[in-house]
């Protein structure tokens, strides 16, 4: 027995760490060999797989903003809505926009007129055309204004109306030099910051309504001008006053939830009117200015037209022209870009765009997803992503479905650059749903059960069964004489707890199980 022990010491060492490793402690107290179980050797499926959390993507998702600043005049979608592609989602007021397509129209036909009298030499006819144009030019600049009277007067009216009827439950005394707020707000700074501005917005509103009385049409135009500019900065402040009353109202303590309510329509319904007022005077503004350059190009028309031509008078006419159709084009794709069209069919998400809202260019308004092209995606370690290949299959379990019911998927794309996740390089691994699965919503998450290979009918063991020393694999085999250390080969280990056997034991051997 002695001999035996000394002659299987190495195995029982080796035993004795795999033991201790797996939580048991084998404690020899004797020469006596110790007693272990039997498993027998049999055929059976080894498959191997990665498991590792997912996400699903839509294979095609827009977040959509108008290219152009304007103010929403219609929102034809609501949440939730299904569109098909080219549909009309939301629309900017194309006033503005279709007068800049005229100006630059009349700017185009102008500078032609220009190049024909130059070409042709001034005549009675060019001359009387080279100032009717500038007549023109002249007219629509009086008109313009001739409206801004009433202009400033429905800007301090909407500017008015917002101050001190839309804000009059929100303060004591509003008229004072000490406006008090009706209702608790935690932070002072807010506090201070609306009650002096309410009492500015008062003493501009005032002074604005003055200098509107002693505006008139018949006012020059440096003082219309000068009336314009006056208003933007009145109008600012008030607009700082709206934003602030909207800040107090995320911050409020004591009001009563109908109450609340109650407040933020009218901040809401103040910040729209404050804000289509801006957009009158903005609009004036940019329109005089636009016309008087037009009354300058066509003074350069008629004094062109009068003069005798060169060819280089010619060639930088024809320049202008060109400079003039491309504005006639900037003008036109600058009005295209007022409506809002869904570029694919999808699913209308993350939907902001209100009708009266001041937009900017390039700020989401809204998100159309394609939940039919769906996939999934995961990061797998740089230790794992060389065992996934291309077409490898996959079981993909969603947490919204629980982990009874799994979807089939194929591996599609691997990233061959590295992502940081958590300071720990990560490879993007992308699969394709091998079914339609109409309930699949973008967003969902789950875990993705990646098969890396599989073989069937092989000879397998259970893993805890099969030792190693360094890179050589030994299972404990039972013989007539023993138990002898047999060195195998091993193939496939599965996350099933089994390990192929390629070479070493047979089918039917008796192997030592503990």
């Amino acid at each position: 027995m002695k001999q035996f022990f000394t002659a299987h010491v190495a195995f029982f060492a080796l035993l004795a760490i795999v033991l201790v490793a797996g939580g048991a402690m084998w404690y020899v107290a004797s020469n006596a060999a110790p007693v272990l179980g039997s498993y027998t050797v049999a055929r059976g499926d080894v498959a191997g797989a990665l498991d590792e959390p997912g996400t699903v993507v839509a294979v095609d998702k827009a977040n959509l903003s108008f290219q152009e600043a304007g103010q929403i005049a219609h929102v034809y979608v609501k949440e939730g809505d299904v569109v098909g592609a080219g549909k009309t989602l939301a629309d900017l007021d194309k006033a503005s926009f279709e007068t800049g397509v005229e100006q630059a129209n009349a700017a185009l036909t102008a500078a032609q007129v220009k190049l024909d009298a130059l070409q042709t030499g001034a005549t009675p006819q060019t001359i009387a055309v080279s100032q009717a144009a500038l007549t023109t030019a002249e007219q629509s600049l009086a008109n313009t204004y001739a409206g801004v009277a009433n202009t400033l007067a429905d800007a301090h009216e909407k500017a008015n109306d917002a101050v001190r009827n839309q804000l009059a439950a929100f303060f004591s005394t509003p008229e004072g030099n000490n406006p008090q707020l009706t209702f608790g707000v935690s932070d002072s700074q807010v506090v201070n910051n609306i009650q002096s501005t309410r009492a500015s917005a008062s003493v501009d509103l005032n002074a604005w309504q003055k200098e509107i009385a002693s505006t008139t049409a018949t006012s020059s135009n440096a003082a219309l001008d000068a009336a314009l500019q006056s208003a933007a900065g009145n109008l600012s402040t008030v607009q700082n006053l709206m934003n602030g009353s909207m800040t107090a109202l995320t911050d409020e303590t004591g009001l009563s939830v109908s109450t609340l309510a109650a407040y933020k329509v009218s901040a809401t319904t103040g910040l729209n009117e404050v804000n289509g007022a801006i957009t009158e005077i903005t609009t004036a503004e940019q329109n005089i200015a636009s016309e008087k350059a037009a009354i300058a190009q066509a003074q350069a028309g008629l004094a062109l037209t009068n003069a005798s031509s060169t060819t280089q008078d010619i060639q930088e006419q024809q320049a202008a022209i060109a400079q003039a159709q491309a504005a006639v084009a900037a003008t036109q794709v600058a009005l295209e870009n007022t409506s809002l069209a869904a570029p694919f069919s999808g699913t209308v998400q993350d939907l902001t765009a209100q009708v009266g809202q001041v937009v900017s260019p390039n700020t989401e308004v809204l998100s159309l997803v394609n939940n039919g092209g769906l996939e999934i995606q995961t990061y797998v370690s740089e230790s794992d992503v060389a065992k996934i290949k291309i077409g490898d299959t996959a079981e993909i379990t969603l947490d919204a479905f629980g982990t009874g019911t799994t979807f089939p998927a194929t591996v599609t794309a691997i990233d061959s650059a590295e992502t940081q996740i958590n300071g720990t390089p990560s490879y993007l691994i992308t699969l394709d749903f091998t079914g339609t699965e109409t309930q699949v919503k973008d967003g969902m998450t789950g875990n993705v059960h990646i098969i890396l290979a599989e073989d069937s009918g092989m000879i397998a063991v259970p893993s805890r069964l099969v030792l190693n020393n360094g890179d050589q694999y030994f299972v404990l085999v039972k013989t007539s004489s023993g138990i002898e250390q047999k060195q195998v080969q091993i193939g496939l280990v599965s996350d099933n707890g089994m390990t192929e056997i390629i070479s070493g034991i047979n089918e039917g051997d008796t192997l030592a199980n503990f």
